[in-house]
């Protein structure tokens, strides 16, 4: 009898954790999609300025071609 109470404890303590892994489970997951969020967001923010940077040059590029063309 007192195997069969331990064997029961010991089933109702498993559930117990496994319940509480598929929880932090589901945490895992809904921290990693943040983070793929924020990642994706600080990709676009590079990209941004990159293009940013890229017409920056062009601009001053095509003022200092008008600056010669006066001269």
């Amino acid at each position: 009898m007192d195997k069969v109470r331990e064997n029961t404890e010991e089933i109702r303590e498993l559930k117990k954790n496994q319940e509480e892994i598929k929880k932090n489970q589901k945490e895992m997951q809904a921290n990693m999609l943040k983070l793929m969020d924020g990642q994706q967001r600080i990709l676009e923010r590079l990209e941004f300025k990159e293009e940013l940077s890229s017409l920056k040059i062009k601009l001053a590029e095509h003022i200092a071609a008008c600056e010669r063309a006066k001269a």
